[in-house]
């Protein structure tokens, strides 16, 4: 059986109260430095389209055995990104899906297992989009995000609720 929170011996555990701090500070950057923008929904970028492109990046991710983090922050880069007004179009939704997903992999996977280069990207976006489109929507959305490159994902939250 796990202790309950208010176990005075587990209260006084360094390791809780470290996981106590960063469970705070990831909270407090969520509601702060990473709270997305209120915005209404923008057609056609709600609803199945984001599902599908979503879904899309955690598949990609799966297949390619990479940190499921770099899905989350991509989802997360790719709606702060419609809400700033960086994506306009369907074209441009589709470039933000895929550089959103290459600029979590950048933040959250190992340089030295990068699977998905940029190469590989134009290449599944069936050459729509060159190496050039994808870096200049990435220059776009990081100036757009105020270099905040780094929110607090659910894996994140749930590796340390696991410490406890």
């Amino acid at each position: 059986m796990r202790p309950n929170s208010q176990d005075p011996l587990l209260l006084q555990d360094p390791t809780y109260a470290h996981v106590r701090d960063v469970l705070k500070q990831m909270r407090r950057g969520e509601a702060t430095s990473y709270r997305r923008p209120l915005s209404k929904p923008i057609e056609p970028f709600n609803g199945v389209w984001r599902q599908q492109i979503i879904e899309w990046m955690y598949t990609l991710v799966k297949y390619c055995k990479l940190r499921h983090e770099a899905a989350a922050a991509g989802a997360y880069f790719l709606d702060t990104a419609v809400a700033r007004g960086v994506i306009k179009t369907p074209s441009d939704y589709q470039l933000g899906a895929m550089t959103s997903l290459y600029l979590g992999l950048k933040v959250f996977d190992s340089p030295s297992m990068r699977v998905v280069r940029l190469s590989s990207l134009v290449k599944l976006g069936n050459a729509e989009f060159t190496e050039n489109d994808i870096i200049q929507m990435e220059r776009d959305m990081v100036k757009a995000m105020g270099w905040r490159l780094n929110p607090p994902t659910p894996n994140c939250f749930l590796q340390q609720y696991l410490v406890l």
